[in-house]
């Protein structure tokens, strides 16, 4: 009895064994499968049968750090993503296997798929470095795909040491798409040197790329001497009685404080006004010489405990003052084809917290006294101009929209700055 039990127990054993050699017999044959390339990758699709006993389908291959993934996808999707990769690849090999739900692994075998550049390497094939006000600019197009971040350096002087170093200016993530960002430099050199490094989201560098001798353009602010607005539209609001006139575009005036003085004296304003019906319209700002402009400051009134009376502002300044506007350049004014943009701002219409204008409109902040309003920092808004080495003496400066404040409507559609200041490129 003893030795039937135990010829029994031996060919369970056996069969056992057998069972285990003979593994999960699924072949990866049996599921659909096609890849696609896409930035630092490709994406691998599969279809699992409903009838089968696939649990899951696994994807090995190497990536371009060196490193060995395994990457799982369940029967419950349907594509993985194969990433880890920088330059565009062609016929890197993966392996594939099955597993059931007890575990159990498939033969496997060998395919191929192909990747294109990552953003994080593809950053450099458009990314420009440009001459910039008072530093430089970053042009840069990727893939739609966003894979990482870059690092911007430049050489400079390290604070702590005084001694040449490389010295980290901004690290953003890549967006995908075009982009430009602008990189003022506190530190003044006739040329710079420019590094950008780029790396993936796990923090391994894909890239770099050196820019030298970079040129820097600065800007000083000019003398007004010389300016002159030109009115081709006829909406420059004049009245010498009540102070209102281009002329005091350029007084050096930049918070109000000659309106101040004069409030429910002589009730004169100071300042420049254009209207009625003066939105979408322009002005001609004329240097008097040709000048390469880096950039147009606009000053707005500041708010004080002398509030806005007067049909022109009917309670509001803040309503307006630009929001968006267009400047153009050229040197004969005359010929319409000889204009070309050269600067422009916007921002939202809604006046709040965050616009330029805020100040102007805000009574809890108001100035309450002369001395408070000298020392009170101005509100400006300031127009970025492309650099070109185009010197122009004209100027065309359209208001194309204006803010809207909780109160009051501009429905005349007047148009006000306070101080207009113009900085150009320092000889």
């Amino acid at each position: 009895m003893k030795n039937i039990i135990l010829l029994l127990v031996l060919v369970f054993v056996f069969l056992s064994c057998q069972d285990d050699e003979q593994g999960f017999d699924v072949m990866v044959s049996d599921v659909e499968i096609e890849f696609n390339e896409i930035a630092g990758g490709a994406v691998m699709r599969y279809h699992i049968p409903n009838n089968s006993e696939i649990f899951s389908i696994q994807a090995e291959y190497q990536n371009d750090f060196g490193e060995k993934v395994l990457k799982q996808g369940s029967y419950l999707n349907d594509s993985i993503i194969l990433d880890g990769f920088t330059a565009s690849r062609s016929e890197v090999p993966v392996h594939l296997s099955l597993r059931n739900e007890r575990n159990e692994v498939s033969s496997a075998i060998q395919m191929s798929f192909n990747t294109h550049a990552s953003a994080s390497y593809a950053f450099f094939e458009q990314a420009e470095i440009r001459p910039y006000w008072d530093g430089f600019m970053l042009i840069y197009e990727t893939p739609r795909y966003v894979d990482g971040y870059a690092n911007v350096f430049y050489m400079g002087t390290n604070p702590m040491t005084q001694k040449l170093d490389t010295l980290l200016l901004k690290t953003f993530q890549i967006e995908g798409g075009r982009d430009t960002l602008y990189f003022p430099l506190e530190q003044v050199r006739d040329k710079n040197t420019v590094i950008v490094k780029t790396e993936d989201f796990k923090g391994h560098l894909v890239r770099q790329n050196i820019w030298n001798e970079v040129p820097a353009y600065y800007a000083e602010k000019m003398e007004p001497k010389n300016f002159k607005i030109d009115d081709p539209e006829s909406i420059v609001f004049t009245d010498a009685a009540s102070a209102v006139g281009w002329q005091y575009l350029f007084d050096g005036d930049t918070k109000g404080t000659q309106r101040y003085r004069s409030y429910r004296v002589e009730d004169k304003e100071f300042t420049f006004v254009m209207g009625p019906r003066a939105i979408g319209k322009h002005i001609i700002l004329d240097l008097g010489e040709n000048k390469i402009v880096a950039k147009m400051r606009f000053y707005g009134l500041l708010a004080t405990n002398n509030w806005f009376n007067g049909f022109i502002w009917d309670n509001c300044c803040a309503n307006k003052l630009p929001n968006e506007v267009t400047i153009m350049g050229s040197n004969h004014p005359e010929n319409e084809n000889s204009w070309q943009k050269v600067g422009y701002y916007k921002e939202p219409v809604a006046l709040s917290e965050t616009s330029w204008a805020f100040r102007v409109n805000d009574w809890a902040s108001r100035a309450t006294s002369y001395e408070e309003l000298v020392a009170a920092a101005p509100c400006f808004m300031e127009v970025p101009f492309v650099v070109s080495e185009e010197p122009y003496r004209y100027y065309k400066i359209v208001v194309n929209s204006v803010f809207t404040a909780e109160y009051g409507i501009n429905s005349p559609e007047y148009v006000t700055f306070h101080e207009l200041e113009v900085y150009s490129k320092k000889d």
